[in-house]
């Protein structure tokens, strides 16, 4: 019984320790994972320990998303345009409670367009609302290629919800998201979210300076102890990094 008693003790204390030893990197990064082999990205940089979930619901980092926060947006901070919105740019700051305002003026039809400023893979887009009654008309996702537009999916009105997640029919390539629909009153979106299929090599570090950036660099160059960066479902592009 008493060495029983003991292996608890000291089970308890050595699963302390190695949660403790994964809550910061040497960067004081939170980590979490079986072997504490991921970032957190939560935006007070606590996550939990075995799935990476911001507390209370939370949001993540700028620029990250998904579960786990894992998922690099690509919408994020990028320059968007909307004919009826008067401070579009907080569509794409990353924050769910930040919407923007629209004009007086009813417009018919209304859109909002996202530029990525090079092509890139679209394969899924997260749009929110404010609330699910803002969802007040069908709308549709497209991506623009030059001249060319391919729709990515459309959403009717009767689906009154909060979030949307509009899966494409197939990889889209394109420099532009395009939401369009028709009459702008009542037509609340709160933040665009594009999770990454890839990323050029010129984009490995697309957060420097943030406070709690993460530095993808070559691994001769990495001042990280270690960490793994996932950016989408397929694993296209799947990067591990170890001093």
């Amino acid at each position: 019984m008493i060495i029983l008693l003991l292996a608890v003790i000291y089970g308890f204390f050595v699963h302390s320790s190695q949660a403790e030893d994964c809550a910061r990197g040497n960067h004081n990064f939170a980590r979490f994972g079986p072997i504490c082999e991921y970032m957190c990205h939560c935006g007070t940089n606590q996550c939990d320990r075995e799935t990476g979930a911001c507390p209370n619901n939370g949001e993540c980092d700028g620029g990250w998303m998904g579960s786990g926060c894992q998922y690099v947006n690509i919408a994020y901070d990028k320059t968007v345009n909307s004919n009826h919105l008067s401070n579009p740019t907080t569509i794409v700051d990353g924050r769910r409670d930040t919407c923007p305002y629209g004009t007086q003026a009813i417009i018919n039809p209304a859109y909002i367009m996202v530029s990525f400023e090079r092509e890139v893979k679209i394969t899924e887009v997260n749009i929110v609302f404010s609330n699910s009654v803002d969802v007040r008309r069908s709308f549709a996702v497209s991506v623009l290629d030059g001249n060319q537009s391919v729709l990515c999916g459309l959403v009717d009105y009767t689906n009154e919800q909060k979030e949307y997640v509009i899966n494409c029919n197939s990889t889209l390539y394109g420099q532009y998201l395009n939401i369009t629909y028709q009459w702008s009153a009542g037509f609340k979106v709160c933040e665009i979210q594009v999770p990454a299929v890839e990323l050029p090599s010129d984009e490995l570090e697309p957060f420097a300076g943030q406070a709690n950036a993460v530095i993808l660099k070559r691994v001769e160059d990495h001042q990280c102890d270690f960490f793994r960066w996932g950016f989408a479902s397929n694993n296209e592009l799947d990067i591990g990094v170890s001093q």
